[in-house]
């Protein structure tokens, strides 16, 4: 079998075909993004009480996407079909009801579930958070890194 019927990555340039190695998928810094989740929120999540099991989840909208910056029209898209978010809060009941995450954690949902809310915070550049409130059962798994859904 020749060599020509596998693809190969590469270019062809005036000298022929020279072949190139394609950088690993570059994934966000976990922390520093959970960080920054945390920052932007401040300590406006004190006001905010959850009723029995629901879970506050903050929608995961990357500013980059490997190494371009995201749009602003793909980062309001990321918002509508974000499926990863990070535990802000949940109530009292949702240990109780099967919810085995906690606070910090990177969870993934699908797009259609939930109740979409926006937690405020006027001293930030972004006045508002979007976010999910959340039944135990409508979080399916944990993540080590928002980056690993799509």
């Amino acid at each position: 079998m020749s060599s020509l019927a596998l693809p190969q990555r590469g270019l062809m340039t005036a000298g022929g075909f020279r072949p190139v190695t394609m950088p690993e998928k570059i994934l966000c810094d976990q922390k520093l993004e959970r960080d920054k989740a945390f920052a932007h929120i401040g300590s406006f999540l004190d006001g905010i009480e959850l009723a029995y099991n629901d879970i506050l989840v903050g929608k995961y909208i990357p500013e980059k996407i490997g190494r371009l910056l995201a749009s602003e029209q793909t980062q309001q898209e990321s918002r509508w079909q974000s499926k990863v978010g990070l535990v802000l809060k949940y109530g009292p009941t949702a240990k109780e009801d099967g919810f085995k995450y906690e606070v910090g954690d990177w969870v993934f949902y699908r797009a259609s579930d939930g109740y979409e809310i926006g937690v405020v915070n006027e001293n930030a550049p972004k006045p508002w958070t979007p976010s999910l409130i959340l039944s135990p059962a409508h979080i399916i798994g944990k993540l080590s890194n928002p980056d690993l859904l799509w």
